[in-house]
């Protein structure tokens, strides 16, 4: 459908015009008293410590800032390419309720029908195993558009299909995938058990996956090795036994 589109946009005779940077990020002093929608599906306790204003412990390397932006200028592009073609709906909408804020990237009307886009762009070797392999979006990236969806929906407005987009940045091609609305009940409680813990100011448990390798929260989570832990000092920890399945456990420490 994406791919549709752009096809024909490029078929007009037009002049490329200048994408104006600040158009394609995001207000540096975005909201930071709500969970933030963009960390829907990941790790409970960075997004807790996120709400709390507790500052990440590593600065993104200039590599990363500038990958970062990429993203930004394509995501812009594509908005101001679906705008001049007639089909955007609306891009870059806040939105936000009690504990949760955001910005949608797009909503589109296509072939009769409202469909909400999230744009990813990811590195081409990600976009080949996703391509080749999976052949599914990551759970974390379905949780993130469907509290878009949620919340979008929330205003009354109409809306047909939600699509997540990938954008390779090595090739810049595109790879959709439809979301069911009916993937809302899963998603939904993935947000309760945050909330419910926010609400009883109950820090969630430790949860030990890859992602911690790069978490900016990593340091303060897993201290340095060789922390001695008093008798009796217990600890809890959430491990990934498997794809999507977690159990939890407790630690506590035996003077004997």
């Amino acid at each position: 459908m994406l791919a549709t589109i752009l096809k024909e946009f490029f078929r007009r005779e037009m002049l490329f015009p200048s994408i104006l940077l600040d158009v394609s990020v995001h207000n540096p002093n975005r909201d930071t008293t709500r969970f933030r929608v963009s960390d829907a599906g990941k790790c409970h306790r960075m997004r807790y410590w996120k709400r709390q204003g507790i500052a990440m412990e590593r600065d993104l390397s200039v590599s990363v800032q500038l990958l970062l932006q990429t993203g930004n200028l394509l995501h812009a592009w594509f908005e101001y390419a679906l705008k001049e073609m007639g089909v955007l709906v609306c891009s870059e909408l806040e939105l936000a309720d009690t504990y949760r804020i955001g910005h949608l990237d797009c909503v589109v009307k296509d072939s009769g029908k409202i469909v909400l886009y999230d744009f990813k762009t990811t590195s081409g070797k990600r976009f080949n195993f996703l391509n080749q392999h999976s052949g599914q979006p990551l759970d974390e990236h379905i949780c993130q558009v469907m509290t878009y969806a949620e919340l979008y929906q929330a205003l009354l407005l109409p809306l047909d299909e939600v699509r997540i987009a990938y954008i390779s940045r090595d090739t810049l091609e595109i790879r959709e995938f439809s979301v069911p609305l009916s993937t809302q009940s899963e998603v939904k409680d993935d947000w309760t058990r945050l909330i419910k813990a926010w609400e009883a100011q109950e820090e969630p448990p430790q949860v030990d996956t890859w992602e911690c390798k790069y978490c900016g929260y990593r340091k303060r989570c897993f201290p340095v090795k060789g922390r001695k832990y008093e008798e009796g000092e217990s600890q809890k920890m959430v491990a990934e036994i498997s794809p999507g399945v977690f159990i939890e456990f407790q630690i506590v420490v035996d003077g004997h």
